[in-house]
């Protein structure tokens, strides 16, 4: 098994983020209404799946893994679109910045 694929299975936060990434849901561009709908996902799973999410994206959006990596990590979870990795580092830093402002933490 690819080693991304075992830490996205390993993170339910992140699965339920990137399984409501559905082509469908490109209509709610721009991407802050994008990532607010996604994160309404991961919300209605509860508390500790909100968590995972959190602790799950400052694990990974480290200086020291490169967006490679990430964009990586993305492909191995069930989004139905690719992000690429000249774009990807901002846009999980843009999406754990509006979970941690929804949480209001």
């Amino acid at each position: 098994m690819n080693i991304m694929r075992e830490h996205v299975i390993n993170s339910p936060g992140f699965r339920a983020f990137t399984r409501a990434m559905h082509q469908d849901i490109l209509v709610f561009e721009p991407r802050e209404r994008l990532i607010d709908a996604c994160l309404g996902s991961v919300f209605a799973k509860g508390p500790e799946v909100v968590t995972d999410l959190e602790n799950f994206l400052v694990r990974w959006l480290v200086p020291s893994v490169s967006d490679k990596q990430l964009a990586d990590l993305w492909s191995a979870g069930e989004a139905d679109f690719f992000v690429t990795e000249y774009y990807i580092r901002e846009f999980l830093t843009e999406a754990l910045q509006k979970l941690r402002d929804r949480r209001g933490s």
